[in-house]
């Protein structure tokens, strides 16, 4: 699994190339009310947890993300101080997580 940190001075990690069947962690310090996955390419679909739970391909208790070109964004519920965003993917698509609150 890799980890990318963002600050809380800083807004995204970018460009992310997941890599198939791996876990890519975004840890985002500081509070959050939304994050944007964005997918570059469209390449495959992403599956991803918002709650440190593990992400699953096809999981029941992973949420899935287009293979499409675009941002989803998820609000955690309440949540203050460090956030992680857990995705994985069974393609190989290029991903931004980033701030959609721009806090």
């Amino acid at each position: 699994m890799a980890d990318h940190t963002i600050a809380q001075s800083e807004l995204a990690a970018h460009e992310i190339t997941l890599t198939a069947g791996t876990i890519e962690a975004f840890v985002f310090e500081g509070d959050v009310t939304a994050v944007e996955v964005f997918s570059h390419d469209g390449a495959a679909i992403v599956y991803a947890t918002i709650d440190g739970s593990t992400p699953v391909v096809r999981g029941a208790k992973s949420l899935a993300i287009p293979a499409a070109q675009g941002g989803t964004i998820f609000a955690p519920p309440g949540y203050r101080g460090r956030f992680v965003v857990k995705l994985i993917s069974e393609g190989t698509p290029k991903m931004t997580v980033s701030r959609a609150d721009r806090s």
